[in-house]
């Protein structure tokens, strides 16, 4: 078992502390030792909803790709887990994670249940993916490209550095479009997923739902599943696309290597 400085679980959140107390639990109950770190975008949490964690008011309000770029550099461990403060996470997701882990590896990525308000569920991959292993990043980025599907960062185990790169302001070609969803995550949480496809050739996957998403109203998790078809979002993840897709194509025409 890998040591608790070895990960931290970041969890952003603004002004939703029912949903983020859930979610701190869920990254303190962790059989794999890490720590959890809440970055508060908006009004001060009453110390119970984040007793057991580290704790800070980022002042800010307008970009989460932003709050997450400071809280990965504030978390200062080799990996960390991006945990959105409506989801959750089973207690074994960092074990079963660091099992596929592996210097060539860009990320690993676990099944996950959707939670509907009207007490339904479902799985969010479902049967397009099958078993445990690891899966070239062409393919999972042709995936996600062909079939406008999303890694959502609450399911994902990435390395630090890889976070800080792929989310720093003018750090990957075609960031500024896909970073335009301010203070909503969506768009820089698939341009996170597919920037750091381009660093290593292999990423991880578990067949096992071991983190619960929220599908409420307006939620991530909802445009996610192509099912908030109103939202205005859906510009940020096509543009997050659109990024990928050139820088790729760009780094095969001159030879096949990576950034």
């Amino acid at each position: 078992m890998r040591d608790k400085n070895d990960t931290t679980i970041i969890i952003p959140t603004f002004n939703r502390p029912d949903f983020c107390r859930r979610a701190v639990e869920s990254a303190m109950a962790q059989t794999q030792p890490c720590r959890v770190l809440v970055a508060n975008d908006g009004d001060p949490l009453p110390h119970e909803v984040y007793e057991g964690a580290c704790y800070y008011q980022t002042g800010r309000a307008d970009h989460w790709y932003l709050t997450v770029y400071d809280a990965a550099h504030r978390a200062n461990t080799p990996y960390v887990t991006v945990l959105c403060d409506d989801d959750w996470l089973e207690p074994t997701f960092l074990e079963r994670c660091f099992e596929l882990m592996a210097p060539d590896v860009a990320f690993v990525f676990t099944e996950s249940t959707v939670h509907h308000r009207d007490g339904t569920t479902e799985l969010h991959w479902g049967s397009s993916m099958r078993g445990d292993g690891l899966i070239r990043s062409e393919i999972i980025g042709d995936r996600l490209l062909r079939e406008r599907r999303i890694v959502t960062p609450s399911c994902c185990l990435y390395r630090r550095e890889d976070v800080l790169r792929c989310l720093m302001p003018g750090g990957v070609p075609g960031f500024r479009n896909a970073m335009k969803g301010c203070a909503n995550p969506s768009g820089p949480d698939h341009a996170l997923a597919l920037f750091a496809l381009l660093y290593r050739p292999s990423v991880g996957y578990i067949s096992d739902p071991l983190v619960n998403l929220d599908a409420g109203e307006q939620s991530t998790t909802m445009i996610e599943l192509g099912r908030d078809s109103g939202c205005d979002l859906h510009e940020n993840y096509d543009n997050a696309r659109l990024a990928y897709h050139a820088i790729r194509e760009a780094h095969r025409q001159i030879g096949g290597g990576r950034p």
